[in-house]
């Protein structure tokens, strides 16, 4: 009995001293644990509730610019500064007041995650400055994170025949020009020909094409082979763009009869109209050259270009052949006069200056009847498939030409139609580039070279939807045999436009419709300028009836950044933003996290058929988006050194992708619930509970290193599990 008393005594004292420790408050101290961190902040310290626990854990440590390190991800909170031991979990109960340390561990490689699905890049040269310290760190992101680059201009027309005017004793365009007349003094000085000779003589020397000889583009080509024979176990690659364009950063001396200047504005364009078809008056020259002259020209082109870099097969993955054909709005090619369409230099030759006739010699398509009509009304798409096909012929000529000389040289590269979707707009020219795609599948001899479509993704997190993204993927690749996404960024800066009428059409911003910007007033227009310009057609910047608009408190204008210096209203409440950036605040980070994770998603289980992935640049500040949180990486943040890039939650999001798709393929190669009585209990038990922990964590969302090192961590312990089922 006395025993039992004693017995009963212990038990109620050990009883009465955890009730006394569970009803003790104790103080929970979290610390950044890295050289050179910041001052914890007062969310470091928590108090415990009666239960011994506290309510939520710090992000602070996950924010760029307020506590993450650059190049590294956090993974846990531990009760040593060396990580070790158990990591401890949000719900754990404290019993004594306690020091928790973040572990950090350095991020893994971008493209080293996408191994086993597809390249990971960006649209970005491999040029750098060494003494430039910026430069400096953007190579080294580069080395560690991608394997596709593309020097955005180096490859493009411009550049490979030379404008005049940038070397003008070298320049490709200067020598065509010069060589035609000298032709033409020589042939209508020979006697011994014939005028119809003549005519002809003329004829190839208009079509005679000759490339710069400028070393832009084998010096980048030499850099990568450089780097790959030093890092035979990381190789990188490159694509060209792009060959053909539409207009603006081609010379226009390249669709003229005689190679004749012709200056990018609509004055210049309405003049060549007015002359003449005569190769043998000099007074005509700069008259726009026929269909036929440029399928010539365009051919000379492409042997040529495919001659000199076929040597770098090695490096280089595809071409894009042709790029931007139709208009953001009319769904027609671009074209100079065709209403409101943007300007195209193709467009000029097949629509403007050599259209279709019919049997009376009338145009068969007619310019669009404007007058009478509303503003909304006249940017309806043109709904023409007969124009789009005769004005696209150019396009279906050049994959038909790149085709025969990439088989005549011996190379397989992609052959590529690209375009961009802007997330502010309709993508109103999705279906035409499809019809022109089917057009280019049906009726051209791509003699067994992979036919492919680059999908441009200036994407927000607000707009387009990810079921939008799955079906423009699907309807594509029932056409084209790969897919490369390229120029991708997600933007931030936007959220869903509740003013958005999707009953009327989207167009570029007029006077009487400019959006009065006023960053508390939440009723303001759709667009991103302060003042959008009349008649503006900028990509990516302003438009009427879009279904986004700029966040309010982020500011109006083109270079804002959603900062502090910008905006006298920041913070956001709405977006719950703790740093000095909107870009970089929790909630808006999370929404391009999320949206970048569905996207990644849906090109992971098309992994087959998906080439390539490029964002645009190496960080929010170096992109063609700049200041719009369109990136993975931030840089240039108020206090930190401009070569410092830190990881977004995007980029987590983004490299666990590639992991969750490795967890669910351990789910579907484990047995099924209805197998469970081939093993023993106790075995059957340990795998089916870290099945299910394995699933929860499928729909759970990833913002840090730790989210993607618990996935494959669930990974290995599913295998493991199954590894260790004992069959009965």
């Amino acid at each position: 009995m006395k025993k039992f008393k004693f017995f009963l005594s212990a038990v109620l004292l050990l009883s009465f001293g955890i009730f006394a420790a569970a009803q003790t408050r104790h103080t929970v101290t979290f610390h950044y644990n890295y050289e050179g961190a910041p001052a914890a902040p007062e969310s470091f310290i928590k108090q415990t509730g009666t239960d011994g626990r506290i309510g939520a854990f710090p992000i602070e440590q996950t924010l760029p610019g307020v506590g993450s390190r650059p190049g590294y991800g956090f993974v846990g909170w531990y009760k040593n500064r060396e990580g070790t031991g158990e990591k401890v979990r949000q719900g754990t109960v404290f019993n004594a007041n306690t020091n928790l340390y973040a572990k950090w561990e350095i991020v893994p490689s971008l493209h080293g995650e996408y191994s086993d699905y597809f390249l990971m890049g960006a649209f970005q040269t491999y040029r750098f400055n060494p003494s430039n310290q910026v430069d400096v760190a953007r190579k080294a992101l580069i080395d560690r994170h991608y394997n596709i680059l593309c020097p955005s201009n180096d490859f493009k027309l411009a550049d490979m025949i030379g404008m005049v005017g940038t070397d003008a004793d070298n320049a490709g365009i200067t020598k065509m020009r010069n060589n035609f007349v000298a032709e033409r003094n020589r042939i209508m000085n020979d006697a011994s020909l014939s005028n119809a000779q003549k005519a002809a003589a003329l004829q190839r020397a208009n079509e005679q094409i000759y490339l710069s000889p400028g070393t832009n583009v084998q010096n980048v080509l030499n850099e990568l082979r450089a780097w790959n024979l030093a890092n035979p176990d990381n190789p990188k690659f490159t694509r060209f763009h792009v060959v053909v364009w539409h207009g603006g950063q081609q010379p226009g001396a390249f669709f003229t009869n005689g190679f004749a200047p012709l200056p990018n504005n609509q004055a210049d364009y309405d003049a060549a109209l007015l002359l003449k078809q005569d190769l043998t008056d000099s007074s005509q020259d700069g008259a726009p050259a026929t269909r036929e002259t440029m399928k010539a020209r365009l051919d000379n082109l492409m042997r040529l270009l495919m001659e000199k870099y076929a040597p770098y097969a090695d490096l280089i993955v595809s071409w894009d052949i042709i790029n931007e054909p139709v208009d953001d709005f009319t769904g027609q090619l671009r074209n100079t006069t065709d209403s409101n369409s943007q300007l195209g230099q193709w467009g000029f030759i097949w629509h403007d200056a050599h259209p279709a006739l019919d049997a009376n010699g009338n145009r068969l398509f007619s310019h669009r009847e404007t007058a009478g009509m509303s503003t909304d009304e006249r940017w309806k798409i043109i709904d023409d498939q007969a124009r789009l096909y005769d004005e696209s012929e150019w396009l279906r000529w050049a994959m038909e030409s790149a085709a025969k000389w990439s088989e005549h040289f011996g190379v397989d590269w992609g052959l590529y139609v690209t375009d961009y979707m802007d997330s502010n707009k309709l993508y109103t020219k999705l279906q035409p580039t499809i019809d022109i795609m089917q057009w280019i599948r049906d009726d051209v001899n791509l003699r067994g070279i992979p036919f492919g479509h680059g999908m441009q993704g200036r994407l927000a997190w607000a707009y387009p939807t990810i079921d939008m993204l799955r079906k423009q993927l699907d309807d594509v690749l029932a056409i084209v045999d790969q897919i490369s996404i390229m120029e991708a960024d997600i933007r931030s800066d936007f959220e869903p436009n509740p003013f958005f009428n999707p009953n009327m059409p989207t167009r570029p911003v007029y006077e009487n419709d400019r959006p009065q910007w006023n960053a508390n007033d939440l009723n303001s227009g759709s667009g991103s300028f302060a003042n959008p310009p009349f008649n503006t057609l900028m990509n990516t910047f302003d438009t009427h009836n879009s279904p986004v608009r700029r966040i309010p408190e982020w500011g109006a204008g083109s270079g804002m950044d959603g900062g502090t210096a910008n905006n006298p209203s920041f913070p956001s409440e709405r977006y719950n933003t703790p740093a000095d950036n909107l870009a970089i605040s929790e909630t808006l980070m999370k929404n391009q996290a999320d949206f970048a994770a569905d996207f990644m998603d849906l090109l992971i289980e098309r992994k087959n058929r998906i080439s390539l992935f490029q964002w645009d640049g190496t960080s929010d500040r170096f992109t063609f988006n700049s200041n719009k949180g369109a990136h993975l990486w931030v840089s240039g943040i108020q206090g930190y050194e401009q070569g410092q890039f830190f990881e977004k939650y995007s980029f987590f999001a983004v490299i666990g992708a590639p992991a969750r798709d490795k967890l669910k393929q351990a789910i579907n190669a484990g047995p099924s619930v209805s197998e469970a009585s081939k093993y023993t209990r106790a075995s059957w038990e340990v795998y089916i509970n870290t099945l299910r922990e394995a699933q929860t964590l499928l729909s759970k969302r990833i913002y840090t290193l730790e989210g993607v090192n618990d996935v494959k961590d669930a990974t290995s312990a599913l295998y493991k599990a199954a590894n260790a089922l004992v069959i009965r």
